[in-house]
Order: C-alpha cells, then structure tokens, then sequence
C-alpha cells in the first residue's frame, strides 16, 4: 500500500505536487497535512526510485516480525517526527519532499525489534545506520553523488529525526516480543526444572501442539492456552520438583510405555490445578461385549461452564520425500503414520459423544458434552535436505510445533563438522544418544562431541532410528533422528 501510494503520487501534476509539499508558511496557515503528505510525494523519478527500494529492503528484511499494523504505526510516528522536525527545526529548508526520514525511523524500529529473532540481520542494519550518519557528519552532509542522482539537496536532518523516533516504537515492540517469547519458551519452562518426571511434565503442558484445527465438531488447545496454563500451574511444578514423589506414585513411569505415560501426566494436572474438575478418565464404551472407544478425559471448565471431552496424544514422526502430505510421515518404528492416526483422531475418538454408544454411556453417567478439544504433542522431524514447511500438511499444523531433522548415519558419518548441522564455526555443542524415555526432555548430561558422536555412529551402526540431542551450554538447543541407511527401503510400497 505504501509502495503503491508513492507510485501513484509521482504521475500527478506540477500544481498538485506543490500542495503536497512541506513549506513553512502554508503549514502556519493551517495546512497542516503538507507535514505528511510531503514525505510521499518526490523530487525526480531518481528520488522516487531510491526510495521505493530503500523501503523496500527494509519492509521485507523483517516480514516475520512486522505485522501490517505495526508496519503502519511505525511510519506513523516516524512520518510524524520528520514533518514536525522539519517544520519546528529547520526553517532555513524552504521545501522538502521524500520517505527517506521516514525510512530510517521504520528501519532502525524494525532492527530493534529484529534483535529477538534475526540479531545478525539487525546488528547489521544498526552498523550501517551508525556508519553511514558518522559519514554523514564528517563530509558536512550528503554524499554529492546522491544529490546528483535524486537532482535535489539530502535533508540529512529529516533521516537524523526519523532514526530518533523509530527507537520508541522499535523499544516497545521488542520488549513486548521478548516477554512473549520468554513465555512461549517451552526449553526455557522446562530447564527450570531438576527431577525428570518433572520436566516431562512441564513439557506436556507447555509445549506447543503438534496440530491446530478448529471444525465444527472441535478445536484443538492453542500455543497461547498451553503456555497459559503451564506457567499457572508452575508453583506447583516448583513444589513438585523439590519433592517428586507424589507425582512419581500418581504416574508410575516404569510401567507405562509414552502415550500412557503422556497421558497420566495430564491427568494428574487435571486432578490437581484449578481450573479444570476432573469428570471422567479413561471412560470406555461399549457395545455389547465389543469396546466402541474410550473418552480419555471428560472435565468441567469452571471458567465457561462447559463439559468438555479432551482427547490427548503425543505423536513423533518423520517425514519422507516430498513430504508435503500426512502420509508421508512414519513413526520411528514405521507401524504408525500421520494421517491414519489424524484421521482416527479427528473422526473416530473426538467424535465419540455424537456416537450413539458414546451418547448413551454418557447419559448413564448423566454427562453432557458441550465441548470437544483434540490436545496433541510431538515433534516432527523433515528430511535432512527440507528446507520449506510442507505445502497441503501446513493448514493442519500448530505454526509454532516443535520441529527436528533426520539424517542417514552415513551423511552423519561424511560431516567434516557440526556446522552442517545448523551451528555456527565458532559453536561447540555437545551431543547426547537419547533413550526414549527421553523424547519428552533431556535427563542425562551430554557427553560427546561431534567427533565422538560421529566415532559411535561409525562403531555401532544404528539398526533402528535413534534420537539425537544437541545441547550448548547444557541447554537441548536442537533434536534429530539418526537412522539406518536402509531406512525407507522397506517403506509400504508406493510410499518410499
């Protein structure tokens, strides 16, 4: 739009373009939107031309981090700060046009809120703005080059203004991004945390969903409600974690394989938090002697007044080939698949109170269900050479899940360094072989280092695909599957 409107502008007429520019005496007069539309309206096509790709570069260096409206605020207060400094400041500038003091209050705010994500990207734009207004000030203004090139003089003040005013917004954003980033933090939740139960706790409740969909008959818990309610239940992991053995007895570990254990530990959150009353949990159905299904969790949500069926899972898979459909991505052991248990789930489990086995098991326990919500955990790991998100699985993914890589021991083992892995040369993590005790969250220590981790690979093979844990001073940093080389060889045909 902003692009649009400064192209628009540099076809209208000589007469026009005088209203549009900021002069002192007209301003004094009243017409006081020359102090904004000034700064859209240009010298030459040059002038133009410069400006629409400064604006350019800077509007899509930081697409992730700017939303329209705050793009829109930013140039707000910065068109605001150039029209009126010019006005107040300068009065010996009889005429003054162009974005570029506006420019540089959008790029220094948006490098300031760029540090909590791309801190490269954003150091990099601060240096050249400190450089180029050092510059700037030692030669007594603008480069002459430029000002040949635009026809016109550089109001080097207006970019000097703008640049002052982008650090407020860029200030107020990026704390408010860092403290939403600090709550959505599911490693930094979880690492505050000693005993392992604990922190497998902490991570089912916090992290984020493997799945979001919202239909007429469910929804599924948000990124925002699983962080919410972990950090509302976080006294009590506090206490928990200094003195284990009450949750330790309720769930019971060593006799539980995941998906039970997943599932117990939501359930002693739901028997001990506030919100929630615990109705029913694990209630089967019945038809005759055959079992229909089972409600894994039926619960009354004091805040809303509903009775709720929650269906709970923890599901890790790894995506093949294209990898852009849900079956295309095969649990470990390869006996389950994504859109088999998807399809399950969300047409078979989460539907069971419209059942009429379910309706009438609930009617015998005088249960209504007003409410259905699919609570869905994991990680998916992408092919070594992913490098986008899959295209018709994204509608049916949390934005935020959790996300790992696999790689074939023998591209493992062909690594001069950890640096193919994602580190930086200067990074040293350390790396952990995990059981599957913990593919919730990381209990032992690391011990190896890249050229260790790849000696064991090369020593003992892995027959079957095992979890890998990177960590950088000590804190799981990132996650991925080594497998056999023969991995997908012995796929389903047709799904290789």
């Amino acid at each position: 739009m902003v692009l649009a409107v400064v192209v628009l502008l540099s076809f209208i007429p000589d007469d026009l373009h005088a209203l549009l520019e900021l002069r002192h005496e007209p301003i004094t007069q009243g017409q006081w939107w020359r102090l904004y539309t000034c700064q859209f309206v240009h010298l030459s096509f040059n002038h133009t031309l410069l400006n629409l790709a400064g604006y350019s570069i800077v509007a899509f260096s930081f697409r992730d981090e700017i939303s329209p409206l705050r793009e829109l605020v930013i140039l707000f207060i910065s068109a605001t700060a150039v029209g009126m400094g010019i006005y107040t400041l300068n009065p010996e500038i009889y005429s003054y046009v162009g974005l570029s003091g506006a420019i540089y209050g959008v790029l220094v705010a948006y490098a300031l809120i760029g540090f909590n994500q791309t801190p490269l990207i954003a150091g990099g734009f601060l240096a050249f703005i400190a450089a180029k207004f050092t510059y700037e000030a030692w030669i007594g203004g603008a480069n002459p080059d430029t000002e040949a090139f635009i026809g016109g003089k550089v109001a080097t003040d207006s970019h000097l203004y703008g640049a002052i005013a982008g650090i407020f917004p860029g200030l107020f954003y990026f704390w408010r991004d860092a403290a939403s980033k600090r709550f959505l933090d599911t490693n930094r939740f979880v690492n505050q945390f000693q005993e392992g139960i604990v922190r497998d706790l902490a991570w089912t409740l916090h992290s984020p969903p493997l799945i979001a969909m919202k239909t007429t008959d469910f929804d599924t818990v948000t990124r925002h409600e699983c962080a919410r309610i972990a950090w509302d239940f976080c006294d009590r992991l506090q206490a928990l974690d200094q003195h284990p053995q009450p949750l330790m007895d309720a769930v019971k570990p060593e006799t539980l394989r995941l998906g039970l254990y997943f599932e117990s530990l939501l359930a002693y959150w739901f028997t001990h938090q506030d919100r929630y009353q615990l109705l029913q949990h694990g209630l089967q159905v019945q038809h005759g002697s055959r079992t229909v299904g089972e409600f894994d969790f039926i619960v009354y949500d004091s805040h809303t007044g509903l009775t709720e069926h929650w269906e709970a899972a923890v599901k890790f898979y790894l995506g093949i080939r294209h990898y852009d459909d849900p079956s295309l991505w095969y649990g470990p052991a390869k006996k389950d698949r994504f859109d088999i248990k998807l399809n399950h789930l969300s047409k078979q489990q989460i539907t069971l109170s419209a059942h009429p086995d379910g309706e009438r098991t609930l009617r015998n326990h005088q249960l209504t269900v007003n409410r259905r919500r699919l609570f869905v955990k994991g990680r998916l790991f992408y092919p070594s050479h992913a490098r986008h998100q899959p295209g018709s699985l994204r509608q049916l993914l949390c934005p935020d899940h959790l996300k790992g890589y696999w790689y074939r021991t023998s591209e493992i083992l062909a690594m001069q360094s950890s640096k193919t892995l994602g580190f930086y040369p200067w990074q040293l993590p350390e790396f952990i072989i995990a059981d599957k005790e913990e593919w919730l969250t990381l209990k032992q220590k690391p011990i190896m280092n890249f050229e260790n981790l790849r000696h064991c690979l090369e020593k003992t093979p892995p027959t079957r695909p095992v979890t890998v844990v990177a960590t950088l001073n000590q804190k799981e940093v990132r996650r991925f599957f080594a497998v056999p080389d023969d991995w997908t060889e012995s796929l389903p045909e047709g799904q290789r």
